[in-house]
């Protein structure tokens, strides 16, 4: 293509971003062919005198992330609040309405609230009568879920291996076979069956009246249609054990396992597709920052100062916690293991897919929350010979 310097060199640009994008998704066929698909739009725009703006590539009749740059795009900017500027001055109106004490996990649900969700929550907060404590109680109630969620994750994770029971065996072959019998994000041999969702929520008649307690803060996040589903799958009386299936597990090093039972990592669920003759969800492992956000008595000062930190860590390296002497390398390839890294998970039936989306956006609805509260770094980590090797490189 003969074009004149200016062009040229607004060409090599473009290329050059596309790379950086697509060294975040890994490597394999379906992304040589997004590259070359990209690079023959880039050539196209460029020609035609357009912006990079304009630039979005699909190749197929579905999109997938790897194959659409503004998905790619989103994982280069890797940003866990996308609206936390514009809802500043918004939350700080809500909070001067209630006689609620602000929280760290108060500001994330406002944060994470869909638009339509925070409006109405937002215009609940000015009614005098009865919004104010309305408001508060779904607050509260977001609190107890998240809660529940990392206390029964962690303490699963110490009763794992003592558990005798046939079904749970079975269930767990069924997510090895499916991941390939690696940990999915390290492709490290021996990997644990983790539950995204705790498997004791549901493990007997009275653990399933305590997460029906705290299950409402569900539709706050999700919205109705998402909570009666996740109602049914979870917490239904006399169906006990419904959570420990292989559609509520994925493959991770022990090590690996922990941490996102802490919160110090997670998975971002992106995309949920049919591809051919299976169908698959698209992943993206990010790790956290856990600086937390401090509450000084100025919320306006305090969410602008803890918006510029989260940004400036966000566009640094973005090491994971704890961070003193530990990486994570890739099993087979040698590379060290960072935020934004894609994965995509196989399913065959669309049911167990559609579910283990809706873990997946349970766990990093859970593990956003918790960041605002901060978190202490592990004290070391003591693994077995396995874990020795996933973090040497």
């Amino acid at each position: 293509m003969d074009l004149d310097p200016e062009k040229e060199q607004k060409r090599q640009e473009l290329r050059a971003q596309a790379d950086e994008l697509l060294l975040l998704l890994g490597s394999g066929p379906h992304i040589e062919e997004a590259k070359q698909a990209i690079y023959r739009e880039i050539d196209e725009c460029v020609s035609d005198g357009g912006s990079d703006s304009s630039l979005t590539v699909q190749v197929g009749d579905k999109p997938s992330i790897g194959i659409n740059r503004g998905e790619a795009t989103h994982l280069l900017n890797m940003k866990m609040f996308s609206e936390f500027n514009d809802r500043i001055p918004l939350i700080c109106d809500m909070f001067s309405k209630l006689e609620l004490q602000p929280k760290p996990i108060f500001i994330g649900t406002a944060l994470l609230m869909p638009k339509t969700k925070f409006q109405e929550i937002l215009d609940l907060a000015r009614d005098p009568s009865g919004g104010p404590a309305a408001v508060e109680a779904l607050f509260k109630d977001v609190e107890g879920f998240v809660s529940h969620y990392f206390a029964q994750s962690l303490a699963d994770r110490d009763l794992d291996s003592d558990r005798p029971d046939r079904r749970y065996r079975v269930q767990e072959g069924e997510c090895q076979k499916r991941d390939g019998y690696k940990c999915v994000v390290t492709d490290s041999a021996a990997p644990d069956a983790f539950h995204i969702i705790p498997w004791s929520w549901n493990s007997t008649e009275d653990e399933i009246r305590a997460t029906r307690r705290v299950l409402g803060a569900l539709s706050t996040l999700y919205g109705q249609p998402v909570f009666e589903t996740l109602e049914r799958e979870l917490c239904e009386p006399g169906y006990t054990h419904s959570s420990d299936r292989a559609w509520n597990m994925v493959c991770l090093t022990p090590t690996l396992a922990t941490w996102v039972g802490h919160g110090y990592c997670g998975f971002e669920p992106i995309n949920f597709r049919e591809e051919n003759d299976h169908y698959v969800v698209g992943l993206v492992f990010r790790w956290i920052n856990l600086m937390g956000l401090k509450l000084s008595g100025n919320l306006k000062d305090d969410l602008q100062k803890y918006a510029d930190e989260l940004a400036k860590w966000e566009s640094g390296e973005q090491k994971p916690v704890p961070s003193d002497g530990v990486a994570y390398f890739h099993a087979r390839t040698g590379a060290r293991i960072r935020s934004g890294r894609y994965h995509e998970i196989k399913f065959q039936h669309e049911i167990d897919a559609y579910k283990f989306y809706i873990a997946m956006a349970i766990q990093w609805n859970c593990v956003k929350l918790q960041s605002l509260c901060g978190s202490p770094e592990c004290d070391g980590h003591t693994e077995d010979d396995d874990s020795s090797s996933e973090n040497s490189g």
